[in-house]
């Protein structure tokens, strides 16, 4: 299945905030539902805004099902629609409206997204989804809006755009400084600012490390913020050392990390630079490929698979990964130098 972004069909454009996380709610809960293959964010948002039919989207994403929505505010009231789609044959699998009091956002999206997300379990499954887990947590609506913006920023990979993501996220811990999401969304951005020249390994890695250890101290077992961790850990000891020790120990663990959280895409995409810093392409293609399927329209995967196909020497396979990657996403520098 695939989460269109919701449609806000208010009159104010300001609502737009609250649509797009009611989407990454809804996308961040499906994901957990064991057996539902649900299409990433990036490719999802991809068609904000675009004037293509149902059936087009779900051959792009490779999904059998769309869930659409619209959300309406009037005053203190909010009308919530939401629709599954069968891609085959546009039947309505499913469909249902809600209507609250605008009093508490993030209730109200917490509460449609696990009533959605259950009867998408039965409609498509079979069966109840059992726990359904929040979204983003945080009791700002402000703060919230600065990491949805910065979201969108982050996947241009732009100079520019990593720039205006980390101020961005920067604002919101400002107004929220509990806010994990946006402090493990920060600690990437300092990883992508690394690769694109904006920041040194001696300025970032400890940077990346200390905002994750405030996530991993609350949340353990959060995925992301550890695998973010291990790469940035390990990349401040090998300035140290060369022991190839640290490689192989970073390899295992994230390897676990990838097996316990699937739906996760940048421990995947860590991981397949350490397969290629000890030249085992042969394991960083299907981990490629699987995120491929998982985000087909993730500039990052494209540019990733035109990197790994340049070091094996498959010179127009890397080219036409560079330029799909272009296609999406056209301000990337290293996509371009790359070229």
């Amino acid at each position: 299945v695939a989460v269109l972004p919701f449609v806000n069909m208010s009159n104010d454009e300001d609502n737009e905030y609250f649509s797009d996380g009611l989407t990454e709610t809804l996308l961040h809960m499906l994901a957990q539902v064991p057996d539902l293959k649900v299409a990433a964010r990036t490719s999802s948002f991809a068609f904000k805004n675009q004037d293509k039919t149902i059936g087009e989207i779900a051959a792009e994403l490779q999904v059998a099902h769309i869930l659409e929505g619209s959300v309406q505010r009037a005053g203190d009231r909010v009308r919530i629609t939401a629709q599954l789609i069968r891609a085959s044959d546009g039947f309505h699998v499913w469909s249902n409206s809600y209507d609250r009091t605008f009093d508490d956002i993030f209730a109200i999206q917490d509460e449609i997204a696990e009533k959605v997300g259950g009867a998408l379990s039965v409609s498509l499954l079979g069966t109840p989804s059992g726990e359904m887990f929040a979204g983003v947590k945080t009791a700002s609506v402000d703060a919230y809006d600065l990491y949805l913006q910065a979201l969108k920023e982050r996947t241009t990979f732009s100079y520019g755009g990593l720039q205006a993501a980390e101020d961005l996220l920067k604002g919101a811990l400002t107004i929220d400084p509990d806010f994990l999401d946006a402090k493990t969304e920060l600690a990437n951005v300092y990883l992508n600012q690394v690769e694109t020249g904006l920041m040194t390994q001696d300025e970032a890695f400890p940077e990346v490390v200390a905002l994750t250890d405030q996530v991993l101290d609350v949340e353990p077992d959060n995925g992301g913020a550890r695998a973010v961790q291990v790469y940035a850990e390990t990349g401040l000891h090998i300035g140290e050392n060369s022991d190839p020790a640290l490689i192989t120990d970073a390899i295992s663990e994230l390897e676990q990390i990838v097996v316990d959280n699937p739906t996760i895409l940048h421990p995947k995409i860590l991981l397949m630079r350490y397969y290629q810093s000890i030249q085992q392409p042969e394991k960083s293609m299907p981990m490629l490929k699987s995120a491929l399927k998982q985000d087909p329209l993730n500039p990052r995967v494209h540019y990733e698979l035109g990197n790994l196909y340049m070091a094996i020497d498959e010179w127009d396979e890397a080219r036409a990964a560079l330029e799909k990657s272009l296609e999406i996403e056209p301000r990337q520098p290293n996509a371009y130098a790359n070229l």
